[in-house]
């Protein structure tokens, strides 16, 4: 058969492929992953929390005003630690939100997310507005009170 007749046939005879958009055939553990990567952009900060067990361990850290925070330990550490970047006006509303002991009384009253923004002092010496948002999850295999914390650092700041 000549060339060009039989490039013609497999014109002619060849049944047309659909693409498969990979939104419809992703697996939950793909559509997850991107997911995870729509949130790490968005939050610089993400940690993942029990307040029942009084644990913590950071999911990201990139970008934000500090770059000395723990990677893991104690919720009560973390917030002593966060008390110590504050602004001094903001330290008092900062403790009173986001103790542990208040946190768990949230859970319990219904409450499933909060917000607060403070002023947060980077390794620069500037002041930086940080929004916190934190949302109670619930783990099936658990009766454990877990909290994922979001944060994000707003652009304009004041010198500390």
């Amino acid at each position: 058969m000549p060339e060009d007749d039989f490039t013609q046939y497999l014109l002619t005879q060849c049944m047309s492929i659909e693409e498969e958009d990979i939104l419809q055939i992703q697996t939950e553990t793909g559509a997850v992953q991107i997911l995870l990567q729509a949130v790490y952009k968005r939050y610089p900060l993400i940690i993942y929390g029990n307040l029942t067990k009084n644990s913590f361990y950071m999911m990201t850290y990139e970008n934000f005003t500090a770059k000395s925070c723990p990677s893991t330990g104690t919720v009560d550490d973390l917030i002593e630690h966060g008390t110590l970047s504050m602004h001094p006006d903001d330290r008092e509303r900062w403790n009173a939100m986001f103790c542990r002991e208040n946190q768990l009384k949230l859970y319990r009253e219904g409450i499933q997310e909060f917000h607060m923004v403070t002023r947060q002092l980077g390794d620069d010496g500037v002041y930086r507005k940080v929004e916190t948002s934190n949302y109670f999850v619930k783990c099936p295999a658990t009766e454990d009170v877990l909290i994922i914390s979001l944060c994000n650092n707003f652009a304009d700041g004041e010198e500390g």
